[in-house]
């Protein structure tokens, strides 16, 4: 598999949200060839990512329920 450029990981990171000092460690830690650190980077980053997903989720679930009783009072 070809290696990526420096152009494509920053696209990357940029579509991911990661703002400009994210970036610039994540890539200081990609040209040292610290793989490992990039690693840990994203999966740090991945974690607090689908931290925010639960939040949302529970709340959409709390506008559902207050949908869904309405609702009831509603066909009554």
């Amino acid at each position: 598999m070809a290696q990526m450029s420096k152009e494509e990981i920053r696209r990357i990171l940029e579509d991911a949200g990661c703002d400009e000092e994210y970036i610039n460690r994540f890539l200081l830690a990609w040209e040292q060839g610290t793989l490992k650190e990039c690693l840990c980077l994203l999966s740090c980053r991945r974690g607090k990512l689908l931290e925010c997903v639960h939040t949302a989720q529970q709340r959409l679930d709390c506008l559902d329920h207050l949908r869904h009783e309405l609702q009831k009072q509603v066909k009554e």
